[in-house]
């Protein structure tokens, strides 16, 4: 895992890939904060109001949007055909939805 790491490091403009690790780490940090959420709200150690949770999901989908769209801009750069009709459409879908929930 580390080794696959590195080389994509090595073969991929560092900016993006440094803003795409930081997305990555946002999207699992909120996803992780939507699950907390979500059980303590089920056991009933908090108030399951949908206000923080949505925010969360906000946040989320919005992190994880972001991160494909760094991921769209480096296959435009680099050249790379495969896939990249696939991942713009799963990108303006996905922070489709988070504009969605925000203005629920």
């Amino acid at each position: 895992m580390v080794s696959t790491l590195r080389e994509k490091f090595n073969n991929s403009n560092k900016v993006l890939f440094l803003l795409k690790a930081v997305f990555s780490v946002l999207t699992i940090y909120f996803a992780l904060r939507v699950i907390y959420v979500s059980t303590s709200a089920l056991l009933g150690y908090t108030n399951p109001s949908g206000d923080p949770q949505q925010s969360l999901l906000f946040w989320m989908l919005l992190s994880l949007g972001l991160s494909n769209t760094v991921e769209v801009i480096d296959m435009f750069l680099a050249g790379k055909k495969k896939y990249f009709g696939l991942l713009v459409v799963s990108t303006i879908f996905t922070l489709g939805v988070a504009m969605f929930i925000l203005f629920i």
